[in-house]
């Protein structure tokens, strides 16, 4: 049985369906973009780049959705590519490129082509656009902002990952992390010590749980509490009512991803520390709090 054709593609999902880039298509995006050359040339393109097959609604060939990422503002985003590979000619041809956060591949509208829909975040301002194919490209056809991200963020880094939808950090919460050795070490060096931890050494953002509406606050830490390459990542069980947050998980990493929900109904969190280890280290909640499972090897 057929899998669905992939719709949503963005820097926490996987290409599904991978094929492989015809060599008509790579030269053709290789006349305009510098990086896909130096992919070409230093034989490293399938590392870079991967290719997507997208349906059209009035014929049986489909257009190439070729995916490559960029770093921009010192953030990841993804270059996306939309190559029409049935010319007359016989040539591809290039129907829609961006670069991007999120982009998705929408229903059919009465050209035959797939609307698509890109959501961008620039600081605090999330821009959503959508696109309609006329007269042989894709064009504007409207653009407005969000309130908030729209999908929940699963994948933290200190560097090249944005944080999307991030939150206030609750007072309770600050006034834990207060008592953390090493947070007490760094308030101890500050020019001006406060108490508690300045909100500004954290951004905050919440992490959902399978069993309860209830949902954990994941704090990533910032200046002056990161380090070269990693950080310090608190993920904290705020509860509620008359129980004060607790602190269950606590890990220096480089790389923080939110994995699917076990048994206790809390998500297995997996971190890498690239510098030292080259592995993985993957936990899971259990006794109240998160504790090492395994560790592997990247």
């Amino acid at each position: 049985m057929a899998q669905p054709e992939q719709k949503l593609f963005d820097t926490e999902e996987k290409v599904t369906h991978k094929v492989p880039i015809p060599p008509s298509v790579l030269s053709l995006l290789a006349k305009e973009d510098e990086d896909v050359r130096g992919s070409i040339k230093y034989h490293n393109v399938r590392a870079s780049y991967s290719a997507s097959l997208v349906s059209r609604g009035n014929s049986e060939d489909k257009l190439y959705l070729i995916i490559g990422s960029a770093i921009v503002d010192d953030a990841t985003e993804i270059k996306f590519w939309l190559v029409q590979n049935d010319g007359g000619d016989g040539k591809p041809a290039e129907i829609f490129k961006g670069t991007t956060d999120m982009l998705e591949i929408g229903d059919f509208d009465a050209s035959g082509y797939p609307v698509l829909t890109t959501v961008e975040q620039k600081q605090t301002v999330v821009t959503q656009t959508i696109f309609h194919f006329v007269a042989g490209k894709y064009v504007l056809f409207h653009q407005g902002t969000l309130a908030r991200y729209p999908k929940e963020q699963k994948i933290f880094a200190i560097e090249f990952v944005k944080t999307h939808n991030p939150v206030p950090v609750p007072l309770a919460i600050l006034t834990l992390l207060s008592k953390e050795e090493f947070i007490r070490q760094n308030l101890e060096e500050a020019v001006h010590p406060a108490k508690p931890v300045p909100k500004e050494w954290f951004i905050g953002n919440r992490v959902s749980r399978a069993n309860s509406d209830d949902k954990l606050y994941l704090l990533v830490g910032q200046v002056p509490l990161e380090g070269a390459h990693g950080t310090t990542f608190w993920l904290v069980d705020n509860h509620g009512g008359e129980r004060k947050p607790e602190v269950i998980l606590e890990v220096t990493a480089d790389w923080f991803q939110i994995g699917e929900p076990d048994a206790s109904g809390y998500p297995r969190i997996t971190t890498s520390y690239i510098e030292t280890t080259m592995r993985d280290e993957i936990f899971h909640f259990a006794g109240g709090r998160y504790r090492l499972l395994r560790r592997q090897r990247r």
